[in-house]
């Protein structure tokens, strides 16, 4: 059973039938705050989030999957992928359903025989975009329309960034000695590549989903920059890489950060009693003379956040409002 923050609930109830159901004598029935769903074989994978869930699976011996999202049922899939939810009424995944390659945006399905899908994006008006890569080649696809000439330059294939649900791209060639952000054919900044680091944040959500907001980190020149969907932070210090387990955390760690679908924060440690908090790309904080950031103790909805410090031996909670 799970319930999340705005009092919805779901459950999965196992049972033995009166008689088998196929060949099967133990099924289980998925219950949701609101409806009752028919027989499943399995239960395995599933996830709440502050506004939907959903639980996909297959039958247990690898036959036909199903989905369950924010109250709709979908069966006898062949597979089901890259499962999304922005809120209740809007969400995204990709499936094989007889062979055939779809992709369901917002309860719609749309037919795309894609190759390699990749970083797909959407929004609440039924824009939806992302990568493909055909034959070494990587295309953006727009609404289901995939542009007629591959992102190139440099004589390369672009690492792919981020693409927004309108189909602007944020991309990087990399040549033996440079590599080169772009977004779409705007040159954006320039770095050796010593000089370059990448890192997904959406890769440190252990134990998550990945979240439809995306965020990363890009260092340039020895200045450190957030990229959160399709907008850029400020300079800051370099990233020193995230360790989860170091309680005395270096100069540039990230003490703590979270990502979900009404934004993100993140702290970071720039001096030995200083520390910088971005929300969203749009609020900067600096925390001056505090010995020690308590770890693990935060509170954020995208509204306020509220974490802990210590300082001269005191223990002091912080409010930031947005």
């Amino acid at each position: 059973m799970a319930i999340n923050n705005e009092g919805f609930y779901t459950f999965a109830k196992g049972f033995d039938p009166i008689q088998n159901i196929g060949k099967y004598d133990y099924m289980f029935f998925i219950h949701s705050k609101n409806k009752k769903f028919d027989h499943v074989r399995t239960v395995r994978h599933f996830f709440m989030f502050e506004n939907g869930y959903y639980y996909q699976d297959d039958d247990y011996d690898y036959g036909p999957e199903y989905l369950i999202i924010n109250d709709v049922f979908y069966k006898n899939f062949d597979k089901v992928s890259n499962i999304y939810i922005l809120d209740w009424d809007h969400y995204f995944f990709t499936c094989v359903e007889k062979g055939v390659k779809k992709i369901n945006v917002n309860g719609m399905f749309y037919e795309y025989d894609y190759t390699e899908l990749s970083d797909p994006t959407f929004d609440k008006n039924g824009n939806f975009a992302f990568y493909d890569k055909i034959n070494y080649y990587l295309y953006k696809v727009i609404n289901g329309k995939r542009e007629e000439k591959p992102i190139t330059n440099y004589g390369v294939r672009p690492e792919p960034i981020y693409i927004t649900p309108k189909g602007s791209s944020i991309h990087c060639f990399k040549t033996d000695d440079s590599v080169y952000l772009y977004r779409d054919e705007k040159l954006m900044n320039k770095s050796s590549i010593e000089q370059f680091d990448y890192l997904d944040l959406n890769d440190y959500q252990y134990s998550k989903p990945k979240c439809v907001n995306f965020l990363t980190y890009l260092e340039f020149n020895k200045l450190g920059y957030l990229l959160y969907n399709d907008t850029i932070s400020q300079p800051i210090i370099p990233l020193f890489k995230f360790d989860q387990f170091n309680h005395n955390k270096r100069m540039g760690e990230i003490v703590h950060f979270k990502l979900f679908e009404k934004g993100f924060f993140l702290i970071q440690k720039t001096g030995p009693k200083s520390y910088l908090v971005i929300i969203n790309n749009k609020y900067y904080k600096k925390i001056e003379n505090i010995d020690e950031i308590v770890e693990k103790n935060f509170f954020f909805d995208g509204k306020e956040l509220i974490f802990y410090g210590l300082k001269n031996l005191g223990f002091y909670q912080y409010k930031i409002k947005l």
